[in-house]
């Protein structure tokens, strides 16, 4: 039958992040190849609560379904397997096979160039990084900003703390504080919420967002985001599909 795409997220698609930027992506999708693209926001990383979602769809004809977080990998290579003629692409995911795919940026890039900058801004040779569960995609993000920054100078420290959350813009302000208070000077986040970069801002300490530009967060004192462009992957690939 005709393409029929949806996306699944795992909390509210404006979430002025990760979900945000796939967003942006999903629009890209509906305006340059002229299809409709369905949402579900809110379904949690619970294999059988993302299984009744994708089973509706199914049943309403959707032959093509994007889900957006790590969690959803495993569910989703079974939903596939269950459901071959329905092709399934998986943000940030593990799994792969004849319909599924797997698809992720190469942040390393660049989080190495903002531990160079990082490294320039620092007079503690303390810089700071929270992020979410230590899961490959986060760690190599976590290795490159400490490897970029320790290539300007060996001597600096990077401090990394896992808020074993992906979103909870509460904790996540709190956690950047706790990493101030250990003497780091510039902080980074690897996460949605701009609380960090609030915190931030309140402290004079340089920052750097993700997912998105988070200037408008902490115009004063960001330094930098590294920021996802998804309908680079998601046009033509969808495109391919259909």
């Amino acid at each position: 039958g005709p393409p029929k795409v949806a996306f699944i997220y795992g909390s509210a698609a404006l979430d002025g992040g990760w979900n945000e930027a796939l967003e942006a992506g999903r629009k890209a999708v509906e305006e340059q190849l002229q299809i409709e693209v369905a949402v579900t926001e809110n379904i949690p990383e619970e294999a059988t609560k993302l299984r009744a979602a994708i089973d509706l769809y199914v049943k309403r004809g959707f032959n093509i379904i994007v889900g957006t977080t790590y969690g959803y990998s495993a569910p989703m290579a079974e939903a596939a397997k269950a459901y071959p003629n329905v092709a399934f692409l998986s943000a940030s995911g593990t799994e792969n096979g004849p319909n599924m795919e797997s698809f992720y940026a190469r942040t390393y890039q660049g989080w190495y160039l903002a531990g160079i900058a990082a490294a320039q801004a620092t007079k503690t040779k303390k810089i700071g990084i929270l992020a979410g569960f230590p899961v490959g995609v986060v760690n190599w993000d976590i290795n490159s900003f400490a490897l970029g920054a320790r290539s300007v100078d060996p001597d600096i420290e990077t401090i990394a703390v896992f808020t074993n959350s992906w979103w909870d813009p509460v904790k996540e302000g709190q956690v950047a504080q706790a990493i101030l208070d250990q003497k780091a000077d510039v902080l980074a986040t690897n996460l949605s919420a701009t609380s960090p970069l609030d915190v931030a801002e309140k402290a004079g300490t340089p920052s750097f967002g993700f997912q998105l530009d988070m200037s408008h967060a902490a115009p004063k004192t960001i330094q930098s985001s590294v920021v996802f462009r998804w309908e680079k992957y998601l046009v033509p690939t969808i495109k391919e599909i259909i």
